[in-house]
């Protein structure tokens, strides 16, 4: 912040990027993902373990005395 302050005093140009991340994480495909952390070198029981944390989840939506059938959760980090 203070060479932010510093510059704006020298009447510098300024340039801000943000990125929000606040879902980002929602939207991970699993697939996806686990290609990438073995394209990356993650092999054998590393992969297997990130493989069998994120794979073969299920959720259901429950209200009341009614609930929904579970669907794949293919997507989303836990």
């Amino acid at each position: 912040m203070d060479d932010i302050f510093e510059h704006l005093g020298k009447r510098y140009s300024g340039l801000g990027i943000y990125i929000d991340l606040k879902e980002a994480f929602d939207a991970v495909d699993h697939s996806i993902l686990l290609h990438k952390l073995y394209n990356y070198g993650i092999h054998s029981i590393v992969y297997d373990w990130f493989k069998s944390y994120i794979s073969y989840r299920l959720q259901y939506t429950a209200m009341q005395h009614f609930t929904s059938d579970n669907a794949a959760v293919t997507c989303g980090v836990p």
